[in-house]
């Protein structure tokens, strides 16, 4: 087997992985409520606490590795696809259930959660959802830069013509990269 020619089967990893992180640590804030009305043993909150503060930890991780390896293709195009763009406010909600899971252990790190979560939701809803790349203001002057054919306005909208464009990009751009990689080794 050529060990130089072996390459990564799984893809990178989608932010809709952030319902994970959203739905553990809604049922650990279920378990803890729970177990202050009713006789329940409360080693097992604080152990759902810790698994599912573990679980947001290893996603936000594994996410800012996403951003920092791979902005330039796939992290960005996740950001501008109508459908995958909308489970980025996964991430600013699950920072706002961690720092209700934290707010016992830690009041200023719960705030400090709390406080980032709500920042990063606004941001997010203020932002409108899609992220727009290149000096287009709006969608009707890039889509007249589309149609005449424009190489100025590249990567501006989430026009299909335009996705197209930059998937060839990244997909170039991917291979270049490896061919250098490789030929480095």
């Amino acid at each position: 087997m050529d060990i130089n020619h072996r390459t990564n089967q799984h893809g990178p990893m989608p932010v809709a992985f952030f319902g994970i992180a959203v739905g553990s640590l809604a049922l650990a804030g279920a378990w803890r409520a729970a177990a202050r009305d009713w006789t329940l043993p409360h080693g097992l909150p604080a152990l759902l606490t810790a698994g599912a503060l573990a679980v947001w930890i290893t996603l936000l991780v594994a996410y800012g590795h996403k951003w920092l390896t791979q902005r330039g293709c796939r992290a960005i195009e996740e950001m501008r696809h109508p459908v995958q763009s909308s489970f980025a406010a996964l991430l600013p909600v699950s920072t706002m259930l961690a720092a209700q899971a934290v707010q016992g252990y830690s009041r200023g790190l719960g705030t400090a959660l709390f406080v980032i979560g709500v920042v990063a939701q606004l941001a997010l809803g203020g932002h409108g959802g899609g992220l727009r790349l290149g000096p287009s203001s709006a969608r009707s002057s890039s889509a007249r830069a589309h149609s005449r054919g424009s190489r100025s306005n590249r990567w501006c909208c989430i026009a299909p013509q335009c996705m197209k464009r930059y998937r060839r990009h990244c997909a170039r751009r991917s291979a270049s990269s490896s061919r250098r990689r490789w030929s480095e080794a």
